[in-house]
């Protein structure tokens, strides 16, 4: 059997410490192979985040390359800013009721340039604002495991496995169930693989975290709560399977389509 394309997203804090982590453990066994060239162009390894820089677990591993993190809220500092984008993109796109709800009100006091806080109406929110650089960095990814076919057939060669590997990757989603970024953008991460690249339907999982990894963890009390949400959304979502993109996506990752 080929070893196959794969890019792995991990979504916030955890998922992305997840990523980090196997990027360390794959350097050090591709090495341990006699393998020199790195991690395997068909194999990206993404974060999406909140903050505006990458932070630094080096307990996990050291920083993904900058160009395989994706802030999701730029060079903002708070709240407001983004939540005046995405209201005024979602009234051009007359998709106002889309935000009905669960939108947070502007006025919140959230510094997201440090992360969402633990709320995951302002993950998903924020993320509105940054799916276009999402967007486009993940299709750069479908043509990185494209390009890299030749290159991941050596490394089957010296494992032993020397199929040709196919083109289409498997996606990986890498979040937390209970925090504030992950929890509350690791669904519209899926939809926008999907959108881009709708051969990917059923090529799609999500590996997720319950908020008892974190029992250890201060000041969670929000933890067990986004938890049962993520899993009620969750559901909503296995009962509809025929439902559309969501139209929040119009004009902001329909672009990166072409």
């Amino acid at each position: 059997m080929a070893l196959t394309p794969m890019i792995v997203i991990g979504c916030g804090g955890s998922g992305s410490k997840v990523v980090v982590g196997l990027r360390q453990r794959l350097e050090v066994e591709l090495r341990r192979l006699g393998w020199d060239e790195g991690i395997p162009r068909a194999w990206q390894l993404l974060s999406v985040d909140t903050p505006g820089a990458q932070e630094t677990n080096m307990e996990f591993g050291p920083p993904l390359p900058s160009a395989d993190y994706i802030s999701t809220s730029s060079q903002q500092q708070v709240y407001a800013p983004i939540d005046y984008s995405v209201s005024s993109h979602a009234s051009n796109q007359q998709a106002l009721d889309r935000l009905v709800g669960w939108r947070p009100p502007p006025e919140l006091n959230v510094p997201v340039a440090n992360g969402a806080g633990q709320w995951r109406a302002v993950g998903r929110t924020v993320a509105f604002s940054g799916l276009d650089r999402f967007a486009k960095r993940f299709k750069s990814g479908l043509s990185s495991c494209i390009g890299g076919q030749a290159q991941l057939q050596r490394l089957g060669e010296l494992v032993g496995d020397p199929a040709m590997p196919g083109t289409t990757p498997f996606v990986v989603v890498i979040s937390s169930m209970a925090g504030g970024t992950g929890a509350g953008i690791f669904m519209d991460i899926c939809d926008v693989a999907r959108v881009v690249e709708p051969d990917l339907q059923d090529r799609i999982m999500s590996v997720l975290f319950t908020a008892e990894v974190f029992q250890n963890l201060r000041g969670g009390s929000g933890l067990q709560p986004n938890t049962v949400a993520v899993l009620s959304e969750l559901m909503a979502g296995y009962f509809d399977r025929d439902r559309q993109a969501e139209r929040l996506y119009t004009g902001i990752v329909d672009e990166q389509q072409d």
